[in-house]
């Protein structure tokens, strides 16, 4: 196996919201244990927002992206988890000027996301180590392209 750099470079990466709580009454404690959770059926909201800092350029090689990821447990809306969450995060990415131009949001979109998914679970699972229900690591999520002419849904 060999490495080579990414032709996506994340540069900064700061949390703009971050909300945990339990989910339950706190002698709940020993019913719900998270690390054992099972996320199957569990409604999970995720948005993702990007934009270019490269404006006026048909070449985009500076992008932000905002995700914002939430486990509300609303009623009638699936399986309540252990804890409500609402976090969000956003970040500075570059692309490779050598990258084709017509891929570069997609890649931006897909990729970057999923890095700050990536550091919103290691976040959470951080958070929750000292919380009565025990650390929470989020699922493995997989980012889908958009569908032209479809809109994101959280």
């Amino acid at each position: 196996m060999s490495l080579e750099l990414s032709p996506l470079q994340l540069k900064h990466l700061v949390f703009s919201r971050i909300h945990v709580e339990p989910a339950q009454p706190l002698d709940q404690a020993e019913v719900v244990w998270a690390p054992a959770f099972d996320f199957t059926n569990v409604t999970i909201k995720v948005d993702i927002s990007s934009g270019t800092a490269d404006q006026g350029t048909d070449e985009p090689t500076e992008f932000m992206i905002t995700v914002r990821l939430a486990i509300l447990n609303e009623e009638d809306k699936g399986k309540p988890a252990p804890y409500i969450i609402d976090m969000e995060a956003y970040a500075w990415f570059e692309i490779s000027p050598n990258f084709p131009t017509t891929d570069r949001e997609a890649l931006v979109r897909i990729n970057g996301s999923s890095l700050i998914i990536g550091s919103i679970r290691d976040m959470l699972q951080q958070i929750t180590a000292r919380f009565p229900f025990g650390p929470m690591l989020l699922p493995t999520l997989r980012i889908l392209p958009e569908k032209a002419g479809e809109e994101s849904q959280p």
